[in-house]
């Protein structure tokens, strides 16, 4: 959440253990690799859509994937 420049963030993970990077999950099959794929696409679709922003650094290493849900890191690098 932003609010007058103010971001506000919350830890992703359990037992203090932070969320893995979608690199090092343990993600099998390519029907959940494709949804991922298609949960990337829609955020970014929000990012560019209703924030106006471009994510300069995307990759595996700049999201999370915890609870079978992705999560996008390092927004702070958009433009």
């Amino acid at each position: 959440m932003v609010k007058s420049n103010v971001l506000v963030m919350d830890f992703l993970g359990k037992d203090m253990i932070n969320a893995p990077r979608l690199r090092d999950s343990n993600v099998t099959g390519v029907e959940r690799w494709s949804e991922i794929y298609l949960e990337v696409i829609k955020i970014m679709r929000v990012l560019y859509q209703e924030c106006k922003l471009i994510h300069a650094d995307l990759s595996e290493y700049n999201m999370l994937y915890y609870e079978n849900k992705i999560y996008v890191i390092d927004v702070s690098q958009s433009v």
